[in-house]
C-alpha cells in the first residue's frame, strides 16, 4: 500500500498517529484535508471489526476541532 501525504500535520499529531502502528494518510479534498487511519480496531459490538477512519482537517486546524469521522466499510 502506498501511503499518500499531500498535507503536513503538526509534529505531535505525527507522533501520535505514528504511536497507533496503523498506516495512515493525508490526502487534500479541495480546501479539506483528510487524514485516513487504515485497519483501525472497533471494540466488541461492532461489525465489521476492522475499518478505515478518516477525519476531515479544516483549513484552519489546529485552532479549529475534529469533529466527525466516517467510517468505512460503514459501521
Amino acid at each position: 500500500m502506498t501511503l499518500r501525504r499531500e498535507f503536513d500535520l503538526p509534529p505531535q499529531d505525527v507522533e501520535f498517529l505514528d504511536a497507533l502502528g496503523l498506516p495512515w494518510e493525508t490526502i487534500v479534498d479541495g480546501k479539506v484535508g483528510i487524514v485516513i487511519i487504515h485497519g483501525f480496531i472497533l471494540p466488541e459490538g461492532f461489525e465489521p471489526r476492522s475499518v478505515s477512519v478518516a477525519f476531515r482537517i479544516e483549513p484552519a486546524y489546529p485552532t479549529t476541532q475534529i469533529d466527525m469521522a466516517y467510517f468505512h466499510p460503514a459501521i
